[in-house]
C-alpha cells in the first residue's frame, strides 16, 4: 500500500495553496499519494474572532502531514487554530509546518506561528520533523519554496525506502 500524504492547509489569500500547488507538481511518485486538503471555514476572514469550519480533515486519513497556514497578525490564523482545536490527536505520525507570510524577515511573524504550531502538534502527539517559513514577498521566494521542496522530498525519500 503507498503511503498516503496529507497537505492539511488553510490558505486565504491563495499564497499558501501556491506553495503546496508546487511541492504537489514536483512529487508526483507511485510511491505515495499526495492529498490537498483544505481546512475551510464559513468566514475565514482573519480579522474575525470565531469561525465555524464547514471541513476539517481527518489526519486519520493521512500517514504523513503537512501543516501550511499563512501568518496573520504575527500568529496562527483563527481558522488553523479553530482545527487544530478540532484535532484529537495526531497519534505520532510525523508532522512538517509551513507557513507563508508577507513580513521581510522570520522573526516578524514567521517564527512566532511555527513555535505555535510545533507547540500544538506536539501537545497532540505528533512528531513535527520540519519546519520551514516562506516570504511571499521576498525576491527570494522561489528559492526558499524550493528548499521547502527540496526538504521534504529528502525526507519522503529515506521515508518511503525504510517501509
Amino acid at each position: 500500500m503507498s503511503k498516503r500524504i496529507g497537505f492539511i492547509y488553510h490558505s486565504y489569500t491563495g499564497q499558501t495553496e501556491k506553495v503546496l500547488t508546487t511541492a504537489e507538481a514536483r512529487l508526483k511518485t507511485k510511491d505515495y499519494t499526495l492529498t490537498l486538503d483544505q481546512v475551510r471555514a464559513v468566514d475565514a476572514n482573519p480579522k474575525v474572532s470565531e469561525v465555524t469550519l464547514t471541513h476539517a480533515p481527518k489526519v486519520d486519513d493521512y500517514d504523513l502531514i503537512v501543516l501550511a497556514s499563512p501568518v496573520h497578525a504575527f500568529s496562527v490564523p483563527i481558522v488553523m487554530k479553530t482545527y487544530l482545536e478540532s484535532v484529537s490527536s495526531f497519534q505520532g505520525k510525523p508532522v512538517m509546518l509551513l507557513v507563508t507570510h508577507h513580513f521581510p524577515f522570520k522573526w516578524l511573524g514567521g517564527k512566532q506561528a511555527l513555535n505555535a504550531l510545533q507547540k500544538k502538534v506536539e501537545a497532540l502527539e505528533g512528531q513535527v520533523i520540519i519546519k520551514h517559513s516562506v516570504e511571499w514577498s521576498s525576491k527570494h521566494r522561489e528559492r526558499e519554496v524550493n528548499r521547502w521542496v527540496e526538504a521534504l522530498e529528502g525526507y519522503l525519500s529515506g521515508w518511503v525506502s525504510h517501509e
